[in-house]
């Protein structure tokens, strides 16, 4: 069999499509779980972290053997600091420099190598007497920030799956993230360690010094000292918080990312406005527009809008705004589910089913409103809405209607397999308009703790219900921000309106 090597940051990493292929969402569901086992494991000692770390890995993979490196700057070299399936002393080395051999030359190029389907004269390992043919080996640099803070080798006994092969090329980032804030992290512990023991020197001196002048001239310059290596360690903590916020500045980037655009929404909608207010940087709520065409054709059959709130929010919500965009793709675009309370029963399950919620404690969820929109003749439209402890409300006839969904959760809480929701129909003329909004704006509170309120919201659609809505939407913003009056939010806030 011909032996054949990838390097694979040659390749495109970006492969995710719009179709959520099977491979696809098990990536991206498997990098979420990643991301948890990595903040799980950041406290432990750096030698506790590479091994669980690369048992997780092998594990996942399905690979026969591996080691993880880790870069001494003090040595300039990569050190063997965990194996999987072997042990350090069975290593034939253990150190490598940059550019020596395979090991070096990744640390090097900072790219990632595969190679499969290998010669099996070359490729023998004997374990208890036993000789045991390899079928691949794959190098992964794992950098950050162009610095290269460990290797993976790994080794196989059949060529691995392509989605194990993405999966390592989008976790490596993250893995060298960990690793360098886990390093800067012992750094700062070392000076801090430091400091205290001079803390400690310092007051066995105390009294010494009333006697001494000449021994108080040299606690006075160990303070300076100390206070030197005190400002190094605020220096190094400032700059791994500016990191933080970095990486939180690119999630919101992707987030965005996720939303209809202004234009689609001007595509399909004679009007609409967008209240969209996350609580931090990236937001737990997000809303989402999806149409379904005839097959083979361009007419449109249905359209479909949400507001979708998540459990939480900051950086955990946002995570499951990502899985709640996800599944109303892979069910109302791909699956072409019609009716919005079985999108909503099918969301339930799948929920559960991503965050394991049958085995494990986990309770996040979402509730949201969902909006199935078909033109009729007679310039008229038939609205379908089904909601998860939500409410709409709309201009019909000159009169504002509210419909209030069901007061069940989607995950969550909500233990059952199974979750029943209805649908409730009705029948709008072009120009009126729907208004869908998550719970974030009608529980602002004032100064006095007391909540807006659909009380207050109702009455202010009715007195703006004749402007159009781009002013609608500022005319909200403007007496939600009035009446918070300075306090600060406490929740997501999304308000979204459509002209038909």
């Amino acid at each position: 069999m011909q032996h054949q090597s990838i390097d694979f940051m040659d390749k495109p990493s970006s492969f995710i499509d719009e179709t959520f292929s099977e491979d696809n969402l098990w990536i991206e569901q498997t990098i979420n779980n990643f991301d948890e086992v990595l903040r799980d494991n950041f406290s432990q000692e750096m030698n506790v972290f590479t091994a669980q770390i690369l048992a997780y890995i092998c594990a996942l993979t399905q690979g026969f053997r591996g080691v993880f490196f880790l870069w001494e700057k003090e040595a300039n070299h990569y050190k063997a600091h965990a194996t999987y399936g072997c042990s350090l002393k069975t290593l034939l080395a253990d150190c490598f420099e940059k550019g020596d051999s395979l090991i070096g030359q990744a640390a090097e190029t900072k790219k990632m190598y595969y190679f499969k389907n290998l010669p099996s004269k070359h490729t023998e390992v004997r374990i208890a007497n036993v000789d045991i043919n390899l079928a691949a080996y794959v190098i992964v640099p794992l950098n950050f920030n162009d610095e290269v803070y460990g290797i993976l080798e790994l080794s196989f006994l059949k060529n691995p799956s392509p989605k194990f092969i993405h999966f390592l090329e989008r976790a490596r980032k993250s893995i060298a993230a960990m690793l360098e804030s886990i390093m800067s992290h012992e750094r700062t512990k070392e000076l801090l360690e430091k400091t205290e023991e001079q803390k400690k020197m310092l007051a066995q001196q105390e009294g010494e010094l009333r006697q001494n002048l000449q021994e108080l001239a040299l606690i006075q310059e160990a303070l300076k000292s100390q206070n030197r290596e005190i400002e190094q360690a605020f220096n190094a903590l400032e700059k791994y918080n500016n990191r933080i916020l970095d990486s939180i500045n690119y999630a919101q980037r992707i987030q965005q990312a996720i939303l209809p655009s202004t234009q689609l929404l001007n595509k399909h909608f004679a009007e609409h406005f967008v209240v969209f207010l996350p609580k931090d940087v990236v937001s737990g709520d997000f809303y989402w527009f999806g149409q379904i065409k005839e097959e083979g054709t361009k007419k449109i059959l249905r359209r479909y809008i949400a507001v979708v709130d998540c459990t939480g929010h900051g950086v955990p919500g946002a995570f499951m705004s990502m899985i709640g965009s996800a599944l109303l793709n892979q069910l109302i675009i791909e699956k072409r589910l019609q009716k919005p309370s079985e999108v909503l029963s099918q969301l339930h399950e799948q929920v559960r089913i991503a965050l394991n919620q049958e085995s494990s404690e986990n309770n996040d969820g979402m509730s949201l409103s969902l909006c199935a929109i078909e033109e009729l003749k007679n310039k008229e439209y038939r609205i379908t809405f089904a909601g998860s402890k939500s409410t709409i409300f709309v201009q019909h006839l000159g009169d504002l209607v509210s419909y209030k969904g069901d007061r069940i959760d989607i995950g969550g809480l909500n233990r059952e397999t199974h979750a029943n929701f209805k649908d409730t129909s009705f029948i709008m003329r072009k120009g009126e308009n729907i208004y869908l909004t998550s719970d974030g704006f009608l529980d602002a509170c004032n100064p006095k703790r007391r909540k807006y309120g659909e009380k207050r919201l109702t009455h202010l659609l009715e007195n703006i219900k004749n402007l159009p809505l781009k002013e609608q939407g500022k005319r909200l913003y403007n007496d939600l921000n009035d009446y918070q009056n300075g306090e600060d939010q406490r929740d997501d806030i999304t308000f979204l309106g459509i002209k038909l």
